[in-house]
């Protein structure tokens, strides 16, 4: 009988410090993650040339805006002003005018170097070659 309830005393202590470790472990973790998200900035493509692929720009837009511990900077191809935001956001902005890289191609360089990852969100099949390179991800429909 001792050994038998020895053991148990054992097994509780045991399972004690298995979940004191485990649940420090996943609270710090979080902690890490929600002092340091990872940034993504997005580029979606509004010209009229997407118009035809809008709903799925927007619908691969709210997906990708779930990811928990994530800070979204959205831009357009027209406009690379934006703010980090929680959720993946692109406030009223409707297809217009033809497709220009020009100024996304001239800020890539700086927009790697300060986010861990860069979307394209784009129905174009002939991107410039400056989109095939590590930290750019093409999205297409």
């Amino acid at each position: 009988m001792t050994l038998l309830r020895s053991l148990k005393i054992l097994f509780g202590l045991w399972l004690l410090i298995a979940v004191i470790a485990l649940g420090s472990t996943g609270l710090a973790m979080r902690s890490q993650l929600a002092d340091d998200p990872k940034r993504v900035i997005i580029v979606v493509d509004s010209s009229f040339e997407a118009g035809k692929d809008w709903e799925f720009i927007t619908a691969e837009l709210k997906r990708i805006g779930k990811d928990p511990y994530t800070r979204y900077k959205v831009l357009t191809e027209k406009t690379l002003a934006g703010e980090w935001q929680e959720n993946a956001l692109l406030d009223s902005v409707a297809p217009f005018a033809p497709r220009n890289w020009s100024e996304v191609i001239s800020a890539l360089p700086a927009m790697i170097g300060s986010c861990d990852e860069v979307l394209v969100l784009t129905n174009a099949q002939d991107l410039p070659a400056e989109f095939r390179q590590d930290g750019v991800k093409i999205i297409r429909p």
